[in-house]
């Protein structure tokens, strides 16, 4: 199945590529700490996956990332386990991961939505806040 590339132009989020651990603290809970693997230029698109008041109804991919291959960095093998990827304040956790076309040029990512991230506030990745 070929993949659409992104047009010129059409890179025009910043999103960041993240891992995230939690590490024990002496409060006896565990303090989320990210580490940047690299911020790029994407192309963003929502999927269509239903929202009922304001929670995803079911537990598929949200949204396409589109961005440029980085040998080392974005290429598929390197999204797969352990990656997240933030914009804005939410975060998305990667589902699928596709190279477009075969070609090496671009990554395409379905990823779902985990809600708002607050790392500062001790918040784990997969629990929806309120705005």
């Amino acid at each position: 199945m070929s993949v659409s590339e992104p047009l010129s132009g059409e890179l025009n989020k910043r999103i960041e590529l993240f891992s995230r651990v939690d590490i024990p603290s002496k409060e006896l809970a565990a303090v989320s700490q990210d580490t940047t693997i690299c911020e790029v230029w994407a192309k963003i698109e929502p999927t269509g996956s239903a929202y009922w008041l304001g929670s995803q109804t079911e537990q598929k991919a949200t949204h396409r990332f589109w961005i440029r291959t980085i040998k080392g960095k974005t290429e598929p093998i390197n999204i797969e386990h352990g990656v997240y990827i933030r914009f804005k304040d939410r975060a998305y956790m990667p589902v699928r991961v596709t190279d477009c076309n075969g070609r090496g040029r671009f990554t395409m990512i379905e990823a779902q939505e985990l809600g708002i991230d607050r790392p500062e506030q001790g918040t784990p990745l997969g629990v929806m806040l309120d705005e």
